[in-house]
């Protein structure tokens, strides 16, 4: 019995943290407290897990030891009581990116940004090439997008308003000429320097001589010189909108932290400007064929997905699904919930149309709006009745007056008299 115990319980305080496939579960502890010990030999056998079995669960404590970035013994008592069940809610969506590039005999798409409603946890179907390739990335700038968040390791003197998207962007402005820089303060740790990476930003500029981003590899994080420099693209002159450049990098085999620069230089005599945001550096995972990544594990830390194919074909569609994890729902007898309205939107992430599928159970009085993650709303795209059954309406990235709006992520609302729905609508030119 007491072996079973043990069993149960390693399963499901593990499988959450390990990343693994299968139920999610939480602990649930009646009273007691939790100590957290470091060990000396934090590098011994990365990634795995052991139980010591010199303390029994007879005790009412046991110890976990947990191997990678840390090596930890965690003691718990008394003995913990069930586990509670995390509740799962997947998010089918779809992509079909176009090819950017032809390397080595692939076609391959541009880094996708994932629209992370959970974690990415399967990849359904790639085609119609029958040899798709994918690879998933993580994001290695958490603060590339320069918010007031509390924390940054930027280096910038001015902020502007007229951001991508959030609340504010990075900003040069000149009426003599001359050049400006801003860079991560702190030279930055290379996980694993063999891995590929890929340097990505927004841009936006306004009678500018130049205008770049620019990572610098370093030795040593006390030394002053780069080893080497790469530019995300060619110098940026003249007037630009937002837009997007990324570069795959090719990284020095000493190299072992790095920074980022940000660089401007006016024109002299003219109002110079450029504008900064979202600027980051993406750790690809290796290459793998779609069938590999039938289940992900999940939850994980994956934003981009990259996908290639050797075939002679024009375009490409994958499907995937997230997973996201909620604690269990109360019960009705301790909170009345709002009832939601069935929302489907397809493609998301979507240039230039977005179909957006609503189902009514009852006739009512509904809207369907478009908001900015500032809550300002964008545009109305429905305020009628409509009759029990599927809606189909359509956004082309349109305002109320018309024009365009910038590439960012929109909350479509729609509401109808007894229930509501958001949902997250990102816009990629």
């Amino acid at each position: 019995m007491r072996i079973l115990l043990i069993g149960l319980f390693l399963y499901w305080l593990i499988i959450p943290l390990a990343g693994q496939t299968g139920a999610v579960l939480i602990e649930d502890f009646e009273s007691g407290a939790v100590q957290l010990t470091s060990w000396d030999n934090e590098d011994l056998n990365p990634q795995s897990w052991s139980l010591d079995s010199s303390i029994t669960f007879g005790q009412s404590a046991y110890s976990l030891k947990l191997f990678g970035n840390t090596w930890k013994q965690q003691q718990i008592s008394p003995f913990p009581t069930q586990p509670t069940a995390l509740r799962e809610t997947l998010h089918p969506f779809r992509l079909a990116p176009d090819f950017a590039e032809h390397i080595d005999g692939y076609q391959i798409t541009a880094p996708q940004k994932l629209p992370r409603f959970g974690s990415i946890s399967s990849v359904d179907y790639s085609g119609p090439a029958t040899d798709t390739d994918l690879r998933l990335g993580t994001e290695l700038i958490w603060f590339g997008n320069f918010e007031d968040e509390g924390s940054t390791l930027w280096d910038v003197e001015t902020f502007s308003s007229a951001a991508l998207d959030g609340e504010r962007c990075a900003w040069f402005s000149s009426d003599s000429g001359g050049s400006q820089t801003a860079t991560i303060s702190k030279k930055m740790k290379l996980n694993d320097n063999l891995k590929h990476h890929t340097l990505h930003g927004w841009i936006r500029t306004r009678n500018a001589e130049t205008a770049n981003i620019k990572i610098r590899y370093y030795s040593a994080r006390n030394t002053s010189y780069p080893i080497s420099s790469e530019s995300i693209t060619s110098d940026i002159t003249g007037n630009t909108s937002w837009s997007w450049y990324y570069s795959q990098l090719n990284i020095p085999s000493n190299a072992q932290f790095y920074d980022i620069q940000l660089s401007f230089s006016g024109v002299s005599g003219q109002n110079s400007q450029a504008w900064f945001d979202n600027v980051g550096l993406i750790e690809w995972d290796a290459w793998k064929p779609r069938s590999d990544l039938a289940l992900v594990p999940h939850p994980n830390y994956w934003y981009w997905m990259q996908l290639r194919t050797q075939e002679g074909i024009k375009s490409i569609r994958c499907e995937l699904t997230e997973t996201a994890f909620s604690l269990p729902q109360e019960q009705p007898s301790q909170r009345i919930s709002t009832p939601t309205i069935p929302v489907s939107i397809y493609p998301n992430p979507f240039n230039p149309r977005a179909t957006i599928s609503f189902e009514l159970s009852h006739v009512s009085p509904t809207s369907v709006k478009v908001y900015n993650i500032k809550g300002q709303l964008v545009t109305t795209l429905a305020d009628d009745t409509y009759g029990p059954g599927k809606h189909t309406l359509f956004w082309d990235g349109d305002d109320q007056s018309g024009s365009q709006v910038a590439s960012g992520i929109y909350l479509v609302r729609i509401q109808s008299k007894a229930a509501a729905t958001t949902r997250k609508l990102i816009l990629m030119k």
